[in-house]
């Protein structure tokens, strides 16, 4: 009987020695995230409220122990279309997080002058994710 239970210990033992990254699901080099979405401007007294050509949306990544975001590994940067629509896109890494950055940076040509929006340390889960954006006109 001993014989058994030493078995049963080795056994379990085994199956409990693989790592934390063995066990997650595997990224290839080739694996991208993407996010897109509309970039509205913030209208309470809307249903439907306006989009916004010609934002700057920059997306970057960062490895999780840069806390300070002082190094960024990647960055992508597109612009919103005349619908407000934006997609960018970057390697989909298990050791790193993105932020989404979106600028108004031709003044008033776009309808107004608006506040810039940052989406801070987002952790993919999947490989896109549809990231809507409000942003407030600037005060004056």
């Amino acid at each position: 009987h001993i014989s058994y239970i030493l078995a049963a210990v080795i056994s379990l033992t085994a199956a409990f020695s693989c790592s934390k990254s063995e066990m997650e699901p595997s990224v290839s080099e080739t694996d991208v995230f993407t996010a897109s979405g509309i970039v509205h401007v913030d209208d309470a007294n809307s249903a439907n409220p306006p989009t916004i050509r010609g934002i700057r949306v920059v997306m970057s990544s960062y490895d999780i122990h840069d806390i300070l975001k002082l190094r960024p590994i990647e960055k992508d940067t597109t612009y919103t279309d005349k619908l407000g629509r934006y997609e960018s896109s970057l390697e989909l890494r298990r050791n790193r997080y993105y932020d989404i950055l979106a600028e108004d940076i031709d003044g008033k040509e776009n309808g107004g002058e608006f506040e810039s929006y940052l989406m801070d340390k987002i952790y993919p889960g999947k490989h896109s994710r549809l990231e809507n954006i409000l942003l407030y006109m600037k005060r004056k």
